[in-house]
């Protein structure tokens, strides 16, 4: 059974680097309708079981219910003790495969969650799917607990070491959907001008392009 696990910091403190464009309020607007788009594609994907959000904002929390998904308050001091805490509470509860994922991934679509499925093999394992600054935009381990949480600045090595020195076999995969996270405000541009609709696209569309050259 696969089950997603996403972590969500405090709405009031996303997308910092986004300052320079966005007020607070717009940049809490795209935190929610980012993490909107990643529990749609969860909800539209058949390898996905269940899905827990873990985070100590209420407003994220409820957007979570809206979808269906767990919810899982969080009271850890970081992201990597959320995500161990919330990996604990749901192999106890059965999951034996996990799929952590931020809630920046505005381009996540459902092929992208079948691909990185269909990358992984038999326990004890682990898919990766890297960021372009290095970091890990999603992992999934078999069992749920077979890799200690390592994100943050450089997190792919690190990943990448931990699954060597476990005896855990590592894959990579890569796609536009589970690379296009949004940290600068160049991203946000990029966002607005790929295909589709997603919300957060949408909510992008409205506050860039406005004051932005049109996408060539």
């Amino acid at each position: 059974m696969l089950h997603a696990l996403i972590p969500v910091k405090s709405l009031d403190a996303a997308k910092t680097r986004l300052a320079t464009v966005l007020d607070a309020r717009q940049r809490r607007d795209l935190a929610l309708a980012m993490l909107a788009d990643v529990l749609a594609a969860l909800a539209g994907s058949p390898f996905v079981a269940g899905v827990t959000v873990v985070s100590r904002d209420g407003a994220a929390l409820a957007l979570a219910g809206e979808y269906g998904a767990g919810i899982l308050p969080d009271t850890t001091p970081n992201l990597n003790a959320a995500l161990t805490h919330g990996a604990h509470m749901l192999a106890a509860g059965g999951v034996t495969s996990l799929l952590v994922l931020p809630a920046d991934l505005p381009l996540l679509a459902a092929p992208d969650i079948a691909l990185l499925v269909g990358a992984l093999g038999p326990a004890p394992a682990a898919v990766l799917a890297p960021a372009r600054d290095g970091g890990t935009n999603a992992l999934v381990v078999s069992p749920a607990d077979a890799l200690p949480f390592l994100f943050g600045h450089g997190s792919l090595p690190a990943h990448l070491a931990a699954a060597r020195e476990s005896g855990v076999a590592a894959r990579l995969v890569r796609s536009r959907g589970l690379e296009l996270d949004i940290d600068l405000p160049d991203d946000l541009l990029e966002l607005a001008c790929a295909s589709g609709g997603t919300a957060a696209q949408r909510l992008v569309r409205r506050l860039v392009l406005a004051e932005q050259a049109a996408c060539a």
